[in-house]
């Protein structure tokens, strides 16, 4: 954890921990992460990876409809203990988010209540490395919708797939990271499963896209595992 975030920790701690107006699951999380470590070898750490389909892409004012999430431990995934779920909201976006992530309005307004939802995902991340394909983006907006209910953001580590794409093929160029070769190269989701060849099920789902996700970060993590002196850490944000 990087020291600030340490700092915010021990304050939230301090400050929420003992006080009957907030829930258990705030106080357990921030218990929790502040205990974590993390290792340099990738089989040493657990992994959440995860997905949200929002109302649309301004993390500050759009709020998450769907979330979904899939543990990795020694570098498997476990679907048995992934979170998947419809969060509350009156609105599922406009014509054109819809047609992206198929929630109905309907579905958005029998969705898990938030308050609920936002305990359950703190009890599930735990201290866990949360992982992405443009992951900080979903950390945002899940960090500012939560605000409503727990006054803290996720203080948990990211890694994005993303970069892990981009360091890896770079190095297979032997050339520096923005050789033509890569800088010409797409990088999005879609055209990574393709070269990586992995099933696009489920995609534009939260779950779907996250398993997809998942099967990417191992693939990537285990080609650069070969290479000596490999560590994870560097690549956390």
């Amino acid at each position: 954890m990087k020291w600030i975030d340490r700092i915010k920790c021990l304050y939230w701690e301090s400050k929420f921990c003992n006080n009957k107006n907030y829930s258990i699951a705030l106080c357990n999380y921030l218990q929790t992460i502040k205990h974590q470590k993390y290792y340099k070898d990738p089989y040493k750490n657990r992994f959440v990876v995860l997905d949200t389909e929002t109302t649309g892409l301004d993390y500050r004012k759009d709020r998450v409809i769907s979330f979904g999430g899939i543990r990795i431990e020694n570098l498997e995934i476990n679907i048995s203990d992934s979170l998947e779920m419809i969060i509350k909201t009156e609105t599922a976006g406009d014509k054109e988010t819809i047609a992206v992530h198929g929630i109905r309005n309907v579905d958005a307004q029998a969705g898990e209540e938030r308050k609920l939802f936002f305990e359950k995902l703190l009890y599930y991340l735990q201290g866990d490395i949360l992982v992405g394909h443009h992951v900080m983006f979903d950390k945002n907006i899940l960090s500012n919708n939560m605000k409503e209910y727990f006054p803290i953001t996720l203080l948990n580590p990211v890694i994005d797939t993303l970069d892990l794409a981009v360091y890896y093929e770079q190095l297979l160029t032997s050339k520096n990271l923005y050789a033509d070769e890569v800088i010409k190269k797409d990088f999005s989701l879609d055209k990574l499963i393709e070269r990586y060849n992995i099933k696009a099920s489920g995609r534009h789902t939260s779950i779907g896209d996250a398993l997809i996700t998942a099967e990417l970060f191992l693939k990537l993590v285990k080609k650069l595992s070969t290479r000596k002196g490999f560590n994870i850490l560097g690549f956390i944000k």
